[in-house]
């Protein structure tokens, strides 16, 4: 199975999405803008990339990074 990368993780449903898919045994990817926002929810530990959809270079970076 591929990578997966969520945008919006720390949202209400990112937020769900990530902890679910962190117990089906999956490392989800993560875009978000405010890294230390991660820690605070209890999220850290993810590959995690600091960005937003519309600033191409952290999309991309989200996209193609194998680890961060």
């Amino acid at each position: 199975m591929g990578a997966i990368l969520v945008t919006g993780a720390i949202g209400f449903i990112g937020r769900h999405l990530v902890s679910r898919l962190i117990r089906a045994g999956r490392n989800p990817r993560v875009l978000v803008r405010d890294l230390r926002k991660l820690e605070r929810l209890g999220l850290s530990g993810l590959q995690a990339v600091q960005g937003a959809l519309p600033d191409r270079a952290a999309t991309a970076a989200a996209v193609t990074r194998t680890s961060v």
